[in-house]
Parts: structure tokens; C-alpha cells; sequence
């Protein structure tokens, strides 16, 4: 089984941003390209397929190892958005991580993990709050169980 990894961000927006990470062969996994914006009140079908589409696009070993405090795959991302560090890219954000586990097709569950923003800027798991076996063959659930999971977040 191959290892699939989106992050879904809220934007102090509103906004939700579907990031694609991808996994070098070293398993150091980051940021593949710019995110897909949703809008504030977007449905929960079309945020449950956004993030199928993210997953579909995640890739593994197929990434260069960043070298460490120099994200290269990050710097279209920071212009994109008009800052110059991650941490303020982050800034008052609520993110979740979405990872499928599947070879081919589609998934067919998922693991929500919500995740808690730290001093430094960063973001940490919060295991305890980890959803397994969340069910992605319908998309309007597993958008509705983002939008629930993405409450336990902290920012």
C-alpha cells in the first residue's frame, strides 16, 4: 500500500486551502504545488472531492529530499501567497491531515488527524483526536467529517 497525504487548511478566511504533499524515497514528506482555494461555505460534497482529487495527486519517492531549513518546494507556495515564511503562511490556520493508505482507484477510507499549531509556528499531531477508517467513497461525508474534524484543530 502506498501512503497518500493532503493537508486541509482554514484560512482565518474562511477559506479552505486542500494542500498535496508528497513523500521523497526517504519518506520526508512535502508541499507539491499550490493548494486548491475553496470558498467559505463551500459544500461538503465538493470539499470530500477536492480532497479525493488532492489524494490522487500525492505521490511517493517521486519528490527530491529537501535539505534541512531549505524547502525549495516551498518557496512557489510562500510567493504564491505573498509571504516570506512558513510560519505566517500558518498563522491562525486550523489543519487536519488526510491520509489514505491504497495502491489503486480510489480510496476507501481514510485517517483525519487534526493538528496543533506550536510556539515555533509549526504543527504537531494531536493523536488522541485521530479519526480512523473515516469512510471516503462518499465525498459529501467525508467533507462533513473534515468540517467536524477541522473543530478539534487548533490554531
Amino acid at each position: 500500500m502506498t501512503a497518500h497525504l493532503v493537508e486541509v487548511m482554514l484560512r482565518p478566511t474562511g477559506q479552505l486551502y486542500v494542500q498535496v504533499l508528497s513523500a521523497s524515497a526517504n519518506r520526508i514528506w512535502s508541499v507539491d504545488g499550490l493548494p486548491t482555494v475553496l470558498d467559505s461555505g463551500t459544500s461538503s460534497i465538493d470539499l470530500g472531492a477536492a480532497v479525493l482529487g488532492a489524494l490522487e495527486k500525492s505521490t511517493f519517492g517521486l519528490v527530491e529530499d529537501p535539505t534541512p531549513f531549505d524547502l525549495p518546494s516551498q518557496s512557489p507556495l510562500l510567493a504564491w501567497a505573498g509571504v516570506k515564511t512558513w510560519s505566517t503562511y500558518n498563522r491562525d490556520c486550523r489543519i487536519i491531515q488526510v491520509r489514505a493508505d491504497y495502491d489503486h482507484g480510489s480510496p476507501t477510507t481514510v485517517i483525519l488527524t487534526p493538528q496543533a499549531r506550536d510556539r515555533t509556528g509549526g504543527y504537531s499531531p494531536l493523536s488522541g483526536l485521530r479519526k480512523r477508517d473515516v469512510d471516503a467513497t462518499d465525498p459529501a461525508e467525508l467533507g462533513t467529517a473534515i468540517l467536524l474534524s477541522l473543530q478539534d484543530a487548533t490554531a
